[in-house]
């Protein structure tokens, strides 16, 4: 019995990366940050990404939600239900709006006020969604020099 459920299981996993066209995993990377406006308790930012897609079929997207950590802190969350469609071995960039808090802005200003960071980690992970519940999981993790900012 066990080993019918976990056969039963993987099958629908597998069946469910098919779905969305996925035989390898997309990558998807931060492209820009972009402020779009602020209030006392609220930032709200133009998060363009892109999703890479490495496998030979198209890769079809209903929405996705996202978080972005910098330096190891929450700073940003999102999602889009913007459609798009990402031809086989191709990429393309996806904007969507995140929301921070003041909160997730302090923690960034106090870690950059002791001056000895020279860079910026970044931690970008959420799920792409297709049709009905088939979705696949991402993340990111990279390093930008505050030196390009300058």
């Amino acid at each position: 019995m066990k080993k019918s459920v976990l056969f039963g299981l993987t099958l629908l996993i597998v069946s469910g990366c098919a779905s969305l066209g996925v035989n390898e995993r997309p990558y998807v990377s931060l492209s820009n940050l972009t402020p779009l406006g602020m209030s006392l308790l609220e930032q709200h930012y133009q998060l363009q990404l892109r999703i890479q897609n490495p496998s030979p079929v198209p890769l079809s997207i209903n929405g996705m939600a996202f978080k972005l950590e910098i330096n190891g802190k929450n700073f940003a969350r999102g999602v889009s239900n913007k459609k798009t469609s990402i031809p086989a071995f191709s990429s393309q960039l996806v904007e969507a709006e995140v929301s921070s808090s003041l909160f997730g802005i302090l923690r960034q200003v106090q870690s950059l006020s002791d001056g000895q960071q020279t860079h910026f980690r970044y931690r970008l992970s959420g799920t792409l969604y297709s049709d009905g519940l088939m979705s696949v999981s991402f993340e990111t993790k990279d390093e930008i020099a505050l030196s390009q900012f300058q």
